[in-house]
């Protein structure tokens, strides 16, 4: 079957029947109108349907403003800190693909770069660095890969490995296309569900989501997952289908996990966010984590600022000791975290003795309510370390977390209805028909109160309790 395919009305039909059993949810609906523009699947050519998705995937940069000189340089010294490479003498086969869009790349060293490709190249490191015993010609399987960027850089690293794509259909095409371009000599081919022999011996394989669940044995077996900004936007009937997917259909050695983590938002306003936020606490309890980082520093980087992040990448576990011996770990862990003052004296007043976020704390609360699902004390001192660490509006995990512990204990969580008066402020702007009220307030707060006399009387109220 042809790419073009995935651009056919036949195609599309399949893709609305099968969100209508597990549909995306609001923000990836609005993310994907935003960067798969209609003009996909009309008369352009392959190439300028590709370039017509990375108009609006890729982080743009114009070779003559300064910024991109100094984001430039955080990820060169990025690189040279982390893993050590330097991108004056790297070898020049990474570099960015000269089929990418002009405007969104730019020189240096002779090379060609583009934001999005650093970050990418960045990943590839920490994957050759973390997943250590991966075989010499590895099996991959993307969830979510947009154009085929990082899919690419692991290519040129492990020219042999094979590769697996699951995609929406018109970003599934550009992944097609762009790999076509950049690796001619390797056989792709498109699965359709029937096609055993021909997907058997490719190199890379794409895989349209609608058929995920017909996905044959042989390749069931992969020796790493990949996921980044996709799966933590969207609804909890997709996570929970992906993560069964990944988790207890596909047999893996590795998943490298990057998606949202613990943003603000406001559930009055942004309500569908309430049933879009479990892609981090849904992460099951088969595995081992070897890196975790819930402030990653290249997040702090102008060009990657989109919302905060968690970076995961965890190894199966083996077999069930290896887990259990985990487990006695976090025992240990939560002993001290529960020893210590926040959580001993914890009230809902004002909070001046609270600590700055602690990331080490943070990991040793998430991975304890991973491994230990059923354990409503952990996942009570998950929710309190979550709320001592908001400021004026909630972080969207703490809801998921909430309906875990309604669904453990039978009963609400003590915090949830917790009052919030930005929300409150809010509501009323809502319903006096002035939306544009959240963004007239945080400009009030920021320009009036933050920080001094007010803001202390303001940030008493707000926290205190009903």
């Amino acid at each position: 079957m042809e790419l073009e395919y995935l651009l056919s009305d036949e195609s599309m039909e399949r893709e609305n029947q099968f969100l209508e059993r597990f549909p995306h949810g609001e923000i990836w609906n609005r993310h994907t109108k935003k960067t798969i523009p209609s003009s996909i699947g009309h008369n352009e050519s392959p190439i300028e349907k590709l370039h017509e998705l990375q108009k609006h995937s890729l982080i743009h940069t114009d070779p003559l403003d300064e910024n991109v000189d100094y984001e430039f340089e955080l990820w060169e010294k990025y690189l040279k800190k982390r893993h050590k490479i330097d991108l004056k003498t790297l070898d020049k086969k990474y570099q960015e693909s000269p089929i990418c869009l002009k405007e969104k790349t730019f020189n240096q060293y002779n090379k060609l770069f583009s934001l999005n490709f650093l970050s990418h190249l960045a990943i590839m490191f920490d994957v050759v660095q973390y997943c250590k015993d991966l075989p010499k010609n590895p099996v991959f399987l993307e969830i979510g890969a947009g154009f085929g960027s990082q899919a690419r850089l692991f290519k040129i690293k492990y020219p042999k490995c094979k590769y697996i794509i699951v995609d929406l259909p018109k970003i599934l095409y550009s992944a097609g296309i762009f790999l076509k371009e950049n690796f001619p000599d390797d056989k792709i081919e498109l699965f359709e569900g029937s096609n055993l022999d021909e997907v058997k011996n490719a190199d890379i394989i794409l895989v349209p989501f609608y058929l995920c669940e017909k996905i044959p044995d042989f390749m069931n077996s992969v020796d790493i997952i990949f996921n980044s900004n996709s799966i933590g936007e969207m609804n909890r009937k997709m996570v929970h289908f992906y993560y069964d997917f990944f988790e207890n259909t596909m047999s893996t050695d590795y998943l490298v996990w990057i998606n949202r983590f613990l943003n603000f938002f406001d559930p009055i306003l942004d309500k569908n966010r309430l049933n879009e936020n479990s892609g981090a606490g849904s992460l099951g309890d088969c595995w081992e984590d070897i890196y975790w980082d819930a402030t990653p520093e290249y997040k702090t980087f102008h060009s990657e600022r989109s919302s905060n992040t968690l970076y995961f990448i965890g190894r199966k576990y083996s077999n069930q000791k290896e887990r259990e011996e985990d487990i006695k770990k976090t025992k240990k862990d939560m002993e001290r975290i529960m020893s210590r003052v926040w959580y001993k004296d914890f009230n809902v007043g004002p909070r001046s003795h609270l600590l700055n976020f602690d990331n080490d704390t943070l990991h040793v609360l998430f991975n304890s309510v991973r491994l230990n699902p059923k354990n409503v004390k952990y996942l009570d001192a998950l929710i309190k370390y979550l709320f001592i660490n908001q400021k004026y509006y909630p972080f969207e995990d703490i809801y998921y977390y909430f309906d875990r512990y309604k669904k453990l204990t039978g009963n609400n969580h003590f915090l949830q209805n917790h009052p919030y008066l930005p929300i409150k402020i809010n509501h009323l702007f809502k319903r006096l028909g002035l939306y544009e009220g959240k963004k007239q307030f945080d400009w009030f707060y920021e320009k009036k109160l933050k920080g001094g006399f007010l803001d202390k009387i303001f940030h008493s109220f707000l926290y205190s309790s009903k």
